[in-house]
């Protein structure tokens, strides 16, 4: 369980504590703007850690349809990373939790509502990736 913080947001000292946790905790899957949407899960940051796209390994066509879903992780931009193929979004996404859960010392936040929302506009407040929008607190 990552602790609570208490942020002095005038102590350059509590603001990098408060960065070491954010970077350990992993947001829930939201779709970002693109048509169909990739799926990403970033950090408490914002740097996206994960990617489950229908266009990854040349899938998909410009109406949303699949033959199947790539899927991609590297957290720390070495060392560990996983990526591959499966028939399903859902499947593509518990593989990318799987690995995190094996390799890597995140709190993995999941949303109650719909983790596998298909519409950019009912995300929940989690969008992020380094080319589409930027992290947004909810």
């Amino acid at each position: 369980m990552t602790p609570k913080l208490t942020i002095d947001t005038e102590d350059a000292a509590s603001i990098r504590e408060a960065q070491e946790v954010l970077n350990k905790v992993i947001l829930p899957w939201a779709p970002d703007s693109s048509h169909p949407p990739r799926f990403v899960r970033v950090n408490g940051l914002g740097t996206q850690v994960a990617l489950v796209s229908s266009w990854l390994g040349g899938f998909g066509d410009s109406h949303g349809g699949t033959d199947g879903w790539g899927y991609r992780s590297c957290p720390q931009g070495q060392g560990h990373s996983t990526s591959g193929i499966e028939a399903t979004k859902e499947e593509a996404m518990a593989q990318v939790d799987a690995f995190l859960a094996q390799h890597f010392p995140f709190s993995v936040l999941t949303d109650s509502n719909d983790p596998h929302c298909d519409e950019p506009n009912d995300t929940h407040g989690c969008y992020g990736t380094k080319d589409s929008h930027a992290f947004r607190l909810q």
